[in-house]
């Protein structure tokens, strides 16, 4: 039964557009915590070296160990209703429980198209140290996947290329939506600049 299986302290693998340990609540669950490039295959290899039980991304997919360790949507929304079957409590009312316990972040993403004009300028954003942004000062910069700009509160905002499309993604993270989308719009202007 789902209930049963509860962590007090759990070890947690996320991409590169995932978030920060901006809530206490989240960071004194986390034994140990590991950042990977996006892509599932970085987490489907640590399902198979049995380093962790459950991996996911942002595209809706995820695996388990014992699985197939590549991103499945159909075991997501198996997963899921069986975890309403089992609590007798809809997603939404999981989903609340579970922010008034550890908080609630407000995630975005946004894409500009990768133009010839836009190259030079792309790599040269990629590579620049900024101290601060719009008068947000810097905290710290993490280059694993893009530019990935962390902010002194902890709100972050990620520039990267797509590796799918002729697109750049901006990605933001913040406590509000709207701080979130004002992040945003300072990630593309710092990209257009």
């Amino acid at each position: 039964m789902a209930d049963e299986f509860t962590f007090s302290a759990v070890a947690r693998v996320t991409s590169a557009i995932c978030a920060e340990f901006q809530q206490p609540a989240q960071a004194k669950m986390v034994v140990a915590h590991d950042t990977r490039p996006v892509g599932f295959k970085f987490i489907g290899e640590l399902i198979n070296e049995d380093k962790i039980v459950l991996g996911g991304e942002e595209s809706a997919g995820l695996s388990i160990k014992g699985h197939y360790p590549e991103k499945d949507g159909i075991l997501a929304c198996l997963l899921a209703a069986e975890a309403v079957a089992a609590r007798g409590a809809s997603l939404t009312e999981q989903l609340e429980a579970l922010y008034i316990d550890i908080g609630k972040l407000e995630s975005g993403r946004i894409a500009v198209r990768l133009t010839p004009d836009l190259m030079p300028k792309l790599k040269d954003r990629l590579t620049q140290e900024p101290t601060a942004i719009a008068g947000r000062r810097v905290k710290q910069i993490n280059r694993l996947d893009g530019l990935k700009i962390i902010f002194e509160d902890d709100s972050w905002l990620l520039v990267r290329p797509s590796g799918t499309e002729p697109l750049v993604r901006i990605y933001a993270e913040s406590e509000s939506p709207k701080d979130m989308e004002v992040l945003l719009e300072q990630g593309r202007k710092y990209l257009l600049g």
